[in-house]
């Protein structure tokens, strides 16, 4: 495996840097209103995470959770999208599939 120059992980830094200065400000304004739909939309994408789609033609395969951030950054806050987007993709990256696709 090959390592990472130093320009690579300064860039690397400053996304995450910059990522977590958004989230952070976010956070700090976060007025929620409708705590139902939040929840809601919290749990349908957390779950949607879950789902796999093989593509043809390509070798892997896409989660189904797209819709699902597009739908929360055009109606809900910063701060609620941010939350329902880093927590769909800590789910989708941690939480391991325990079956095979077909």
């Amino acid at each position: 495996m090959k390592t990472l120059s130093a320009i690579a992980k300064a860039f690397i830094g400053l996304v995450a840097l910059a990522g977590g200065a958004v989230l952070a400000d976010g956070l700090l304004h976060w007025k929620a209103v409708e705590w139902l739909q939040f929840i809601a939309m919290l749990i349908v994408t957390i779950a949607a995470s879950r789902l796999k789609v093989k593509l043809p033609g390509i070798n892997g395969c896409m989660s189904v959770n797209l819709p699902f951030f597009l739908i929360a950054a055009a109606q809900r806050s910063l701060a609620e999208a941010l939350i329902i987007g880093c927590t769909a993709s800590l789910v989708q990256s941690v939480w391991a599939s325990s079956r095979q696709m077909k």
